[in-house]
């Protein structure tokens, strides 16, 4: 039935709730279109297509031609002459704050969920904690493998890609992709989703706005880590292009395999 669909879609990855006005409940944005997909495969992060341009990208940015002297070195003798040490301190610093925010929200999530969340979202936290080793892991092998100096001389480890910015991507996509809605409805609670699913009226909308202000939180994020890495004299621009690259497309596979596992599930419960 219509909102059996709507049901069904509320565990998909990307799909959203939203809070329903002066009742606090939380609700799948699928049911309050009534059926209609408020995600389209263009706009998921979480598709093949998402995926292959990611992982394009970051191979184009790891060949290390004409694209790192034209760009990277003009920014940071731009970012040198217009800044000082303790400003670029300042910029190191900020640049801390999203990985370590969203790795600690991942935390938080596993252990409320393990103890308040449903069987049925423990593959979500199992995926996610094995995307974030898997993308740690990628990244120090590819900085050994690539071996770029950093732009800031006497450093000793390598640059390419950024790792701050790779855990930016990965882990604060995955809080708000994938665990945000699990964690809000323990939180909340959904005892009256029914009644408000049945009661709602049919809107014609495509874009849920908690969706794209949740979007604009992880490009925010991302765009935030990275640019403090190269204002800090840590990376190049291409270090961290690459390294939000990466993690884009270590999200898209997560995401995914969420998904597919999470429908196999349901598809074995209704037979």
């Amino acid at each position: 039935t219509r909102f059996a669909v709507s049901r069904r879609r509320c565990h998909e990855p990307g799909v959203l709730l939203g809070r329903k006005g002066h009742r606090g409940g939380w609700v799948c944005r699928a049911s309050e279109n009534n059926g209609e997909q408020s995600e389209t495969p263009k706009r998921r992060v979480g598709s093949v297509s998402v995926l292959l341009l990611s992982a394009g990208e970051f191979g184009v940015l790891s060949l290390d031609t004409r694209f790192r002297t034209l760009i990277d070195e003009n920014v940071r003798n731009l970012v040198l002459a217009s800044s000082s040490e303790e400003g670029r301190g300042v910029a190191r610093a900020v640049s801390n704050v999203f990985p370590e925010f969203s790795l600690a929200f991942v935390g938080f999530a596993t252990a409320l969920l393990l103890i308040k969340g449903p069987v049925s979202v423990r593959p979500r936290l199992a995926i996610s904690w094995a995307t974030i080793g898997a993308a740690a892991i990628a990244v120090d092998v590819l900085k050994t493998h690539y071996q770029r100096t950093r732009p800031q001389l006497g450093l000793t480890s390598y640059a390419f890609p950024s790792g701050h910015t790779c855990a930016t991507t990965v882990c604060c996509g995955l809080a708000l992709f994938a665990l945000l809605d699990p964690v809000t409805r323990s939180v909340f609670g959904n005892d009256d989703d029914d009644a408000e699913e049945k009661a709602q009226p049919t809107k014609k909308s495509t874009t849920a706005p908690h969706d794209t202000f949740v979007r604009i939180m992880w490009i925010a994020a991302i765009a935030t880590t990275g640019t403090c890495r190269v204002l800090g004299n840590r990376h190049w621009v291409s270090d961290t292009a690459g390294g939000a690259a990466l993690g884009t497309a270590f999200l898209a596979v997560a995401l995914m395999a969420i998904e597919t596992i999470e429908k196999q599930t349901e598809s074995d419960a209704s037979e």
